[in-house]
């Protein structure tokens, strides 16, 4: 007995979900931050997380109703920034304002 055809998108988008979750929850030390986490040890403002993880600069996934950041997305994000775009900009803005 085989899996239905009408099933077979469904089974694949959760074992690449899986996957996604997997790789991180298990990279870094320690793996995962929340919002909260990632908002408080960047300094930045909440608005602004939102804002990055909206345009997709700022990859992040949801976990049983928690966005959650890698840190070493996080961290890799942060070294990428380019100083002349938007995202270097508003970080640099908003720090200035803190």
């Amino acid at each position: 007995m085989g899996t239905d055809t009408t099933t077979e998108p469904v089974l694949d988008a959760l074992a690449q979900l899986t996957e996604k979750v997997d790789q991180l929850l298990s990279s870094g030390p320690s793996g995962a931050m929340s919002i909260e986490t990632f908002i408080s040890e960047f300094d930045l403002k909440r608005t602004m997380v939102y804002e990055l993880i909206a345009s997709g600069e700022l990859p992040s996934v949801k976990v049983r109703g928690r966005r959650l950041i890698s840190r070493s997305v996080a961290n890799e994000w942060l070294r990428s920034m380019d100083p002349s775009g938007p995202a270097y900009s508003r970080l640099h803005q908003t720090q200035q304002a803190s």
